[in-house]
């Protein structure tokens, strides 16, 4: 009995004190707003990797065909897919002047996996100052690329990844993909991040990322993470061990991404990479332990015969609830029912976190017909 109270008071402590964190980043997270006019405006160029995306890739096409900017340029790379992905993409973009299709029908070179590669080509034909990688299933409001920039000016950032709006369209996924912002805003004191080298203090990601070119090159490109299956993060992470700075902003008003059409599709994604997203398998089980004592366990110690015990527990999970609530209000992430929910949100993460581990020990780890 008294190891049960222990571990509900101690899940109390640690919830109350990530809502805490949590409260505190969202009142530094930084938001692309309009700047003054004065503010410099560099060339862009807009890189998108497309494989296999014919079903998605048209919003993104068009919301970038019809960003406000005025100095860009948009290119797009074909990695050799096996469905109508440059057909659709060359009905979109005919006749406009700053869109430009690429093909490639060849495999990434030796230890080369396929987004980095795909990025690393695109980077290459590039000619603007700063380059902004999208993914194929984002969707930017007109005025996106502005904000961007202004922000990213503003600040003199190095790097930068707004990170979007999830649109979800299952239960599962309603569950699971709110704890890509929940987990960052509730560990990592952003400030901090924005220009520690240390690997552990890093977010990012692949979906919106903003780049200098300078800085880019500085780091070796892609190349610097080119047999990274979170070639996103580690890129974040160079940029900052050679003196950059940046990290995570928040997107969700310039940006949606719709980022799994199935369940499948999902439990798929989260195979292929969170294995790594700890930086080990031994340090992911030891994380999602402690998610599991955190914020699964109080749920069922508030079945417990002891009061005290119960009373912790449910302390503990009001406390989660709070700051899964905070964080889908500010992100638009999520209906607030499911902030009541956030234990089966972690219990699935947990269960996929051990699928990925089991698949990567067993080598059957694969992402849109190529092994990881």
């Amino acid at each position: 009995m008294k190891i049960w109270r222990s571990l509900a008071g101690l899940a109390a402590v640690a919830a109350i004190a990530g809502t805490a964190h949590s409260m505190r980043n969202l009142t530094i997270l930084k938001d692309p707003r309009r700047a003054p006019e004065s503010m410099a405006k560099p060339r862009v160029s807009i890189l998108c990797p497309a494989r296999n995306e014919a079903k998605r890739i048209s919003p993104t096409i068009q919301s970038v065909l019809h960003q406000t900017y005025s100095d860009i340029e948009f290119l797009i790379l074909d990695d050799a897919s096996t469905d109508a992905t440059s057909q659709v993409v060359m009905n979109l973009i005919n006749g406009h002047p700053y869109a430009r299709l690429m093909t490639s029908n060849s495999e990434p070179p030796t230890h080369w996996l396929g987004k980095p590669w795909a990025c690393h080509r695109l980077a290459h034909e590039a000619t603007g100052d700063v380059l902004l990688f999208i993914d194929a299933d984002v969707e930017l409001t007109p005025d996106a690329v502005e904000r961007m920039v202004d922000l990213f000016t503003q600040h003199q950032l190095d790097v930068m990844c707004p990170y979007p709006q999830q649109t979800t369209h299952t239960f599962l996924q309603e569950l699971v993909q709110p704890l890509l912002q929940w987990s960052w805003l509730t560990t990592l004191p952003l400030d901090v991040a924005e220009t520690s080298p240390r690997p552990s203090l890093t977010a990012g990601n692949g979906q919106l990322l903003m780049v200098t070119r300078s800085m880019y090159e500085k780091i070796g490109g892609h190349e610097c993470v080119k047999d990274e299956v979170l070639e996103d993060i580690n890129l974040v992470r160079h940029v900052k061990a050679n003196g950059g700075k940046g990290g995570v902003v928040d997107g969700s008003s310039i940006a949606r991404c719709s980022m799994y059409e199935s369940d499948i599709e999902m439990i798929d994604g989260y195979s292929k990479s969170l294995w790594k997203a700890f930086g080990s398998p031994v340090a992911g089980i030891a994380v999602n332990t402690i998610l599991f004592v955190v914020y699964v366990l109080p749920v069922l110690l508030i079945f417990s015969p002891d009061r005290s015990t119960r009373f912790r527990a449910a302390l503990a999970w009001l406390s989660a609830s709070v700051g899964r609530w905070l964080i889908a209000q500010r992100l638009r992430q999520g209906s607030p029912l499911f902030s009541l929910l956030h234990p089966l949100s972690v219990a699935m993460l947990n269960l996929l976190t051990v699928r990925s581990i089991s698949s990567y020990r067993n080598s059957a780890i694969a992402w849109k017909g190529r092994p990881l």
